[in-house]
């Protein structure tokens, strides 16, 4: 993988710090470089002559901007009140533990992030869970740290079969 700050810069230059093409050019590193990070904003204020606050603004107004590096694995855990009454709590607790982490954060291994999310759309399978775009459910607490445990050593195809 190229130096991020080199794509950086290049992104940059190609885009001759003309300020309207701002938002083009961070999705563009984005997209390279796989987020946003609190350096690389500074370049681009740099490269576009203007302050580094005005890039933050815009890169912290955008939800599709990330200012953190993602991990291998999003865990996004349904909160939907049908989720809820079959045991959704039961899920997230037996994440957090197995993986020591809070809503939200990266595990130490940088492997996985547990996000609660309104609805996965899955009702007939709830509780459910997904872990980037795999589908696994109806679950049980019981059930999740050898589903993370396969998942961390196989990875996710290997794992799809679990259930």
């Amino acid at each position: 993988m190229p130096n991020p700050f080199e794509t950086v810069r290049g992104i940059v230059e190609k885009y001759r710090g003309d300020r309207f093409l701002l938002i083009k050019a961070l999705f563009e590193i984005q997209d390279e470089v796989g987020y946003l990070s609190d350096p690389m904003l500074a370049m681009v204020a740099d490269g576009f002559k203007i302050s580094k606050t005005e890039v933050q603004g815009v890169a912290t107004f955008y939800p599709h901007f990330l200012l953190k590096a993602r991990p291998r694995y999003l865990i996004r855990c349904c909160s939907s009140v049908v989720c809820e009454i079959c045991g959704s709590a039961k899920l997230r607790e037996a994440i957090q533990k197995t993986l020591r982490l809070k809503n939200d954060e990266i595990s130490q291994d940088g492997l996985f992030q547990l996000s609660a999310v309104a609805c996965l759309g899955a009702c007939d399978r709830a509780p459910a869970l997904k872990i980037n775009e795999t589908l696994f459910g109806p679950l049980t607490g019981e059930m999740i740290p050898a589903l993370l445990q396969k998942v961390a050593s196989s990875g996710l195809q290997a794992s799809s079969g679990l259930l």
